[in-house]
This record gives C-alpha cells, structure tokens and sequence, in this order.
C-alpha cells in the first residue's frame, strides 16, 4: 500500500482534492511544464506556466500488470513541440508526470515528499493537430509492459541510422557509388 505524506494526507482528505501537474520531457532540449496557473520551482527547474497543458491522463494504481499508455496533450501555438516531433524522433525519449497538491490556502506544496511520481516512461506516440485556431501535441507515452511484444523495427539506411545517432557514420559510403576492392584468398 502506498503511504503518504502528513501533509498530502491532509490534502486527500479535503473536499475539493487541488493537484497541479509537473511534466518533463527530455528532448534535445529539456521542457518543463506544469498546470499551475504560475512558474514554479523544484528539484532545480523552473516549470513554466504558459506551457500550455490541456490534459494528462487520470492517475492509475493498480495491481495488475497491464499494458495502458499514459497521455498529455499540450497547447502548441508556438509551435516549439512540433518543431521537436517534426525535426528530432522524439519516440523513445523520457518523459515524466508528477502530481502536486495545493494547500488550504490555495499554494502548493513543494516538498519532494509531498510530491508524487505518478509516471516515468518514455514517449512512444507522438500526434500533431491542427484545427486552425490551435496546434494540439499529444505525447503518450509507453507502458512498462508494452516492450514485451513489441517489435522495433529499425531503418537500416543512412537516414534511419541518424534517428539513432547522428555521429553515426557506419552509413555514409553505402549509397555514394563508391567501389572498393577487395582481394580475396592469400596476401
């Protein structure tokens, strides 16, 4: 069973239960977001306010093993996501959501113990939309359990490598027309 703290105790047993979301997407940058209508700071980022947070998927505790993905979705009129999804294979980087809770008074609570982990995964689905009054950038991220039967499929070209690693030059030669020769049998 999990236990909480005294304080986010106090907060679960008040009628309305406040959260704010902390999310953190490793990148080629790292993006730190949160619900709260303010910045805020923890653990030694700045998570910005105007980040545009729509929705995260409702918090699951379970004890069984199953294979649900995680979702945020993100207001994305400046388009700096979209950028990411559309420049950099973002599927596979990290991604985290954790829950905070505001006390009485309305502030949250920014002690590492009052603050939850509810998911660390990585990003396995990104989705863009646009409905011409707002880009929407949707992250779902894997579950623990989804890489059991998964099947990665890997390009094997020059382009493909660079999703991987772009100092990767295992690939350069391969499409240029460049013969080599080779001696066979004894030198």
């Amino acid at each position: 069973m999990r236990t909480f703290s005294p304080n986010v105790q106090a907060a679960l047993d008040r009628d309305p239960i406040r959260v704010f979301y902390l999310i953190r997407l490793d990148l080629t940058s790292t993006y730190r977001f949160t619900s709260f209508p303010s910045d805020i700071t923890f653990d030694g980022g700045v998570y910005v306010s105007d980040g545009g947070v729509l929705s995260v998927s409702s918090y699951r505790n379970n004890s069984v093993v199953d294979r649900a993905a995680y979702t945020v979705t993100f207001s994305d009129n400046d388009e700096l996501l979209r950028s990411e999804i559309k420049g950099n294979n973002v599927i596979g980087k990290p991604i985290s959501v954790k829950v905070g809770f505001l006390d009485a008074d309305g502030r949250p609570m920014l002690d590492p113990a009052d603050i939850i982990n509810v998911y660390n995964g990585t990003i396995d689905r990104p989705r863009i939309s646009n409905d011409f009054e707002e880009m929407i950038v949707s992250l779902e991220g894997s579950s623990p359990m989804d890489a059991f039967d998964a099947v990665n499929v890997m390009m094997i070209s020059k382009d493909g490598m660079n999703q991987y690693s772009d100092t990767d030059t295992s690939f350069d030669k391969v499409y240029d027309n460049v013969e080599i020769e080779l001696n066979w049998g004894k030198i």
